[in-house]
């Protein structure tokens, strides 16, 4: 009854999450962001993620405006 668990993940970890955080502060390198704050507009932002994400736009997501 050996159960054998495999995680991972596609960021990397937060180690090197910090430190492409830290380059793009070096370097001054910006992304364009959009800032989601409603469960709507998270699932607007699904789809379009879904079909393809070719304009380069990086989403975060505001936890404590969406369950407010």
């Amino acid at each position: 009854m050996d159960q054998v668990r495999i995680t991972g993940s596609a960021t990397g970890g937060m180690k090197i999450t910090q430190a492409c955080i830290n380059f793009m502060a070096e370097k001054n390198i910006m992304v364009k962001t959009e800032m989601i704050n409603t469960l709507d507009e998270m699932n607007e932002v699904t789809e379009k993620l879904n079909k393809g994400n070719d304009s380069g736009l990086r989403y975060v997501i505001d936890m404590e405006k969406m369950f407010c």
